[in-house]
């Protein structure tokens, strides 16, 4: 890119030029007589023009010396004024990349922050849980009282523990040191909050052990089960159809109307679970088989419902009349229906 020359070195280099000219042309007039003065009336006119020549001149070099006083004063504020935005934009430039790591670095002691709370949380967490656990025994080695079990059960649960709570709730209900409604409630923990294994273990104690949750005056199940069964994945859904299955199974078809209230309950659950939206072919099949064959003995039980209000149990019947289990467990919970209600196959 090619110098462009400064202003004011280009107005310097004139005025000299002129003034050397005018000293040049001042010389010459002097040396050709042009101030001399005779005292005649010719003599005196070329002395004064001589002498309005030199002013004009000089007026000339006045006129381009303010010039360049102008120009040069215009020169520095825009120069000022050039450095002052650059200084700015350098200044906003830096404040910016300031900016920029102050955030980076909150965000950096956000993150450790948050993953010294969470490492606390999860040691206290620990803690806790070891101590829920010393609570199934005593000092001595001897079975701690019901309530200490329970309560060491649902502080498990309250933690999170799922997976070990559902574990410890099968094994002792099995060894009746937890009852149905406490085991009842633990399952309902497990199967809203808990992870997908927490889950299918949570529904398989009741498939295993039915009889363990009749009450002397009520049957308890996971309240899950009645308001939102779309909840849990199709495979618990399944599971919960066949457990419903063999919680029918394990007592007459006598007792069952002595238990009207839960009869219609669990009745509606087994429909809520068959109802449920976006469920396999093969899952649909078996909860139908299974429902077919739990409403067979009960021709007055007809108050259902679904999401849209009243469902008719002619409808109900209808859609199930040709169900048959597919799967292999659904068909062993399906021949003990069977046996129970005295339905033969088609």
């Amino acid at each position: 890119m090619p110098h462009r020359p400064n202003n004011t070195v280009v107005f310097v280099g004139g005025v000299v030029l002129l003034f050397l000219l005018l000293l040049a042309s001042i010389a010459a007039a002097w040396h050709a007589g042009f101030f001399r003065f005779t005292g005649d009336a010719a003599s005196a006119t070329v002395v004064a023009a001589a002498l309005a020549a030199v002013g004009a001149f000089f007026g000339a070099v006045l006129s381009l010396v303010g010039l360049l006083v102008t120009s040069t004063i215009e020169e520095r504020n825009l120069a000022l004024a050039a450095q002052t935005e650059a200084r700015l934009a350098l200044d906003s430039a830096r404040n910016h990349v300031l900016e920029r790591e102050a955030e980076k670095r909150l965000q950096v002691d956000s993150e450790r922050n948050s993953t010294l709370k969470e490492a606390e949380s999860d040691r206290l967490k620990l803690e806790a849980g070891i101590r829920a656990v010393q609570l199934f025994a005593t000092a001595s080695g001897t079975p701690s009282p019901r309530i200490q079990v329970d309560g060491a059960l649902f502080t498990l649960s309250s933690l999170g523990y799922h997976e070990l709570t559902v574990i410890l709730t099968e094994r002792l209900l099995l060894s009746k040191e937890v009852d149905g409604n406490t085991a009842s409630l633990l399952i309902d923990r497990a199967l809203r909050y808990g992870s997908g294994a927490a889950q299918s273990d949570a529904i398989v104690i009741i498939y295993h052990q039915p009889d363990a949750f009749f009450m002397p005056r009520y049957v308890t199940l996971p309240s899950v089960l009645v308001d939102s069964p779309d909840r849990l994945p199709e495979g618990v859904r399944w599971h919960a159809a066949l457990a419903l299955g063999n919680v029918f199974a394990a007592r007459s078809i006598t007792a069952w109307r002595t238990m009207t209230g839960d009869l219609n309950a669990l009745t509606q659950m087994l429909i809520n679970l068959w109802l449920t939206k976006d469920t396999s072919e093969q899952v649909k099949q078996d909860t139908a088989a299974v429902l077919r064959h739990v409403l067979a003995p009960y021709p007055d039980l007809d108050s259902f419902y679904n999401s849209e209000g009243p469902i008719d149990r002619s409808e109900i019947l209808e859609q199930t009349r040709t169900a048959e289990p597919i799967s292999h467990n659904a068909r062993d919970v399906v021949a003990r229906l069977r046996t129970w209600s005295g339905l033969q196959a088609t």
